[in-house]
């Protein structure tokens, strides 16, 4: 068994999973609303997959090899950043026309993509993460705490774009965003308490 508790990943992980399929079976993808909104689900679902595989890897560190773990810890934190960015660019759908979306998706293109740079760079720095060789042990960068910054302020951003656009969403579309970040929020605080 992993180190840490996974269930909520694993609930988080069938929830989505029952959305996406919902989605497919009634909604057609024609519209771009429509496939930023599977693309944000398929980021949720890619970023779990690598949260419980990285949880049983991390759990076995002495037995996989430190470039393994490095990778998949990597992969989490992109697809964790593509989930970010992607609820962002959902939203952006609903407020802006396509000139001034793309705008707005450019400089958060640009953002990300520094991000990336920064995230590939750690292979050789180990300045946001590491994996001591030969123990395995997981060790927290100088920089550690930007895998969770980047995501945060861009979710934040975003809420605060809903705020300012209220009339752009229905009461249903606002509670259901601030449920989803609430959601998220909750787990990660439950699970740096209790597991």
């Amino acid at each position: 068994m992993p180190a840490y508790n996974i269930d909520f990943e694993l609930m988080g992980m069938g929830i989505v999973a029952v959305i996406i399929l919902y989605f497919q079976l009634n909604y057609t993808m024609g519209s771009l609303k429509n496939k930023r909104f599977l693309h944000l689900c398929y980021s949720i679902l890619t970023a779990q997959f690598f949260d419980i595989l990285t949880a049983y890897t991390f759990t076995y560190a002495s037995y996989v090899p430190a470039w393994i773990n490095h990778t998949l810890d990597t992969l989490y934190f992109v697809a964790t950043a593509f989930a970010s960015a992607g609820f962002l660019a959902y939203i952006l759908t609903y407020i802006f026309e396509d000139g001034r979306r793309e705008k707005r998706e450019d400089r958060v293109k640009a953002a990300y993509a520094l991000y990336g740079i920064v995230l590939f760079m750690n292979y050789f720095t180990g300045h946001i993460f590491s994996f001591d060789r030969e123990t395995g042990a997981y060790v927290h960068g100088p920089l550690y705490l930007i895998v969770y910054i980047i995501p945060a302020i861009s979710v934040l951003y975003t809420l605060f774009l809903i705020i300012r656009h209220a009339g752009s969403f229905t009461k249903r579309q606002i509670g259901s965003a601030f449920f989803f970040v609430f959601t998220i929020l909750l787990g990660t605080l439950l699970q740096s308490i209790f597991f």
